[in-house]
Formats: structure tokens, sequence, C-alpha cells
């Protein structure tokens, strides 16, 4: 049969449906929409409301079981037993023969057992599987002090076949833990996410890194690390084909002996080009050139209680030393530092560096301070930055200081004529 007559077909029925469910002046045009419009409008529901669905008539009856988006939420069952049970139900009685393209997991409100999720996975086909999002938001916080012992017994084990898929390109993972991988293999992987996720071994971290190598997109925020048997990681050479990375490094202060808050190597970063740091401790060590950086954000969320760690200026002057092709840089200062602790550790305020960064001479454009503004270092950018088009700045919420701070801007020398300040 040609195309036009499978298009003449498929309108015909579709043509015949629409006249059957007519009823006085109501219609159901949904209905009489074509069976793969229907598949792919249901791709976007939960699953259980999938489900529901097949009590509407016999031809909603079976359009659930060749979903190839499977979503799953605890929220509306009343225990951990009936959601788990569905979640069984689902994976005996669905189409086999059809692959499931995305799947997504998330626990609210309970607890998924190991054995449980090993089941229906195993029971499932995930060959093909494109998308993956596990989210275990139980307990909503992992204290830093947890043993490796108790922080395997509030997270769930991911079943090893989710490492090992040649479709995958997308994998987010939220309060699970990696432990006994034989192999992980994930060449078309492009977007991993990893949070608050436990690894009972270093190499496990480092497997699932070197098994992605395409990866473009990478998140990491809050990961633990078995350190009991870890020697000293030895240099890995940098993710070759990354884009996007948005990485939070936490203080290792506080923490049991077998476990580590692991902030990942700042070498594996050195091909980004589109950069978020979240820095809770004391910033990573830079030790080669971002050549392909073109936008920085920073999060410095220093506590003022650890006085060491305004020597955040003592790294910034080195990292832009080491971007030489930025073009954005966006700072947010989430904690202030009192002037009683600045005033003990004058040498590590800001200083203008000897040389001025290449990235200021011919790159920079855009520049945005928020939070806590440093006056000498948005001078500093300002008479520099030969290229600068945009410098925002937020102001502070005293009035008094807030017109102060913005007549001192205001009147400072620009060596960009297209340098436009703003106040937000």
């Amino acid at each position: 049969m040609s195309l036009d007559s499978n298009n003449v077909t498929e309108s015909s029925t579709a043509m015949a449906r629409r006249l059957r469910v007519c009823n006085g002046e109501i219609e159901d045009k949904i209905s009489g929409l074509p069976d793969s419009v229907i598949d792919h409008i249901l791709s976007f529901l939960p699953t259980k409301i999938v489900v529901a669905t097949s009590l509407l008539s016999k031809h909603w009856k079976q359009f659930w079981r060749s979903q190839h988006s499977l979503y799953f939420d605890d929220a509306s069952f009343p225990d951990a037993f009936a959601f788990c049970q569905f979640l069984k139900s689902i994976m005996v009685r669905r189409d086999k023969t059809l692959p499931i393209l995305s799947f997504h997991l998330i626990c609210r409100r309970y607890t998924l057992s190991d054995n449980d999720f090993e089941y229906f996975a195993i029971g499932a086909n995930f060959n093909g599987v494109e998308n993956v999002i596990i989210d275990f938001c139980l307990p909503t916080t992992l204290p830093p002090t947890l043993s490796l012992k108790e922080l395997r017994s509030l997270t769930t084990t991911l079943p090893p076949l989710f490492l090992t898929s040649t479709t995958l390109s997308v994998l987010k993972l939220k309060k699970v833990n990696l432990s006994m991988i034989r192999r992980i293999h994930l060449p078309s992987l492009k977007v991993l996410h990893l949070e608050s996720v436990i690894f009972i071994m270093y190499e496990y971290l480092k497997s699932l890194i070197y098994g992605c190598p395409i990866l473009q997109e990478l998140e990491i925020n809050d990961l633990r690390v078995n350190i009991t048997y870890m020697m000293i990681p030895r240099p890995m050479p940098c993710i070759p084909s990354l884009i996007r990375a948005n990485i939070s490094y936490y203080s290792m202060f506080d923490v049991p002996r077998d476990v580590w808050h692991y902030p990942i190597p700042f070498e594996w970063l050195y091909n980004v080009e589109h950069l978020r740091l979240q820095l809770n401790s004391s910033p990573p060590t830079i030790s080669s050139v971002f050549l392909n950086l073109t936008h920085l954000d920073l999060i410095f969320n220093f506590d003022h209680e650890r006085p060491l760690t305004v020597s955040k200026w003592c790294w910034l002057r080195k990292m832009l030393q080491n971007t030489p092709n930025l073009q954005t840089l966006i700072i947010h200062n989430l904690f202030s530092v009192e002037a009683r602790v600045l005033h003990h550790f004058n040498r590590w305020e800001w200083d203008d560096p000897k040389i001025v960064p290449k990235c200021l001479l011919s790159h920079l454009t855009t520049t945005c301070l928020l939070g806590d503004c440093e006056l000498p270092f948005a001078k500093y950018i300002m008479q520099n930055s030969r290229l600068l088009s945009t410098m925002t700045i937020q102001s502070p919420k005293d009035t008094n200081t807030k017109l102060q701070m913005e007549e001192d801007l205001s009147s400072c020398p620009r060596i960009s004529p297209a340098c436009n300040l703003l106040f937000i």
C-alpha cells in the first residue's frame, strides 16, 4: 500500500471515530485524533494517569501498554507496598516488544528496596532507552556526618544495567549508591547529573567518567565517596567533549573517616566552555589553562567563621589569568566577610595583578556582581576590560551605602567606551 493510501485510511478512521463519539453538541475531539498523536500526548503524563485512561472506552484500553515513556511518582499512593505493586504490574503487563525510551522514577514519600528496584528493572525492556531520571527525594538531606554504612541504608543501589546502555543519552541520579559495578559503558551519554550520589569505591566514579566518551554536560552536587581503601587520585585527562558543567565543591570538615564529600579533580573540566562553580570550601587548585571557557559563573558560599576562605581573591586572580577567552563573568557572594576578619587577613583582599589578564584585554564583554560587591575588584574590571559592554552590580539594601557605592562606581573611569553600568 502506498504512503498516500495509508494517510487516506488513517484519515477515514479518524473521521469515522469522530462521528461515533459525537453526542448531541458535545464531541470527543481527543479520541478523534490519530493514534500516533494520542500516544505522543500521553507520553507527557505520569504513568498512573495514562493507565487510568484505559477506562474511557475500548479504544483507549491498550494505549498505556504501548507507551515508550514511563513516569512513576509515589506521591499519590497510600503506602510503599501499593506503589511497588503498581511498578511491578506495569513492567509485567506492558508490551515488552516495545522499548522504553524514557524512564523517570521519583520517590517523594517512600523508599524502594534494592531487591524491588532490581526486580522491575530487570523485568523491563531497557534496550534502546535514551533518558533515565531516578530521584529518591527521601530523606530531604543527607547529613555530612553520616558513615558509609548509614549512607547505604538511606539510599537505594542503582541496578548495573543502567550503566551499560549503548543508547542512553541522558542520565540523572539523585540519592542512589553505586556498588558492585563490574562494567560501565555509556558510549552515547551526553548529559550526566549526580546529586547526593554515594560511590562505594573511588574507582566507580572514575570509571563512570571514563565510560562516557562523548559527555557534553556534567552536573555534580554533594558526592560522597568511600575513601577507606582509596589511594591519592592520580591525574586524569580532562573530559574531551565537555561543554557545560555545574559543580558544587563542599567542605572536607566534620565528615567521618570512611566517607568524603569528594570534589572532583579540577583537571577533568579543562575543556569546558560554560562553567558554573559553587564553592562552599577552599577553591580547587588550578594547574592548567581553560582555553575553551567563555562563560564563568562563580558562587562563593564562604562562611565568614572560616577566615581562610578570604583567599578567594588570590584564587580568582589566577583563574582570570588561566581563562584567556573568557567573555562572561558572574560572581555571587552569598556570605559577607566581616570587616574584623578582613582586618586580620588584609593580604587576601583583592590586589590588582601585575599583568592584566588576557581575557580582560581582548574578550570579556559582560560582568555581573551579585551579593556583597567588592569595590576594588569592580573598579579593576571597569578600568581594564577593553571590550566590556555591560557591568551589572547588585546594590546594597542600606540606602546610604547604596548611594555611596553607586556614586563611587559611576565616577570610576572605564577603558571601554561602550561600557554600560547597571545597578539592580
